[in-house]
């Protein structure tokens, strides 16, 4: 069953910037990571336990999942989900502070 997919607002400028910032050594790699970006939010629509729950200690988002970006380890999905629906919540280069930038939620 594939659930539903939201997508918050930031979602859309965190895949810009990360595709810009790709873009600018290597356009064909941008278009492949953003066609990677959808075809991982819809695998996570089919199969939401694919992710891992990230435990932060600090931010209040209980049951927020993590998961790569497929063949872009290095860029996490993270979001929420429920048996109708998924809420993607940001997409972040894995080596930032994630507990800063989750905490802002």
């Amino acid at each position: 069953m594939s659930r539903t997919i939201a997508i918050y607002p930031q979602v859309e400028k965190d895949v810009q910037g990360i595709y810009r910032y790709i873009a600018a050594n290597d356009r064909d790699r941008a278009i492949t990571f953003f066609d990677a970006v959808r075809e991982t939010f819809a695998d996570l629509a089919r199969m939401p336990g694919l992710g891992q729950v990230y435990e932060s200690g600090e931010n209040d988002l209980v049951n927020l999942h993590r998961w790569f970006v497929k063949g872009f380890k290095t860029y996490l999905i993270f979001y929420l989900f429920d048996d109708v629906s998924i809420t993607i919540v940001r997409v972040i280069d894995g080596r930032r502070d994630l507990t800063e930038i989750l905490n802002e939620l």
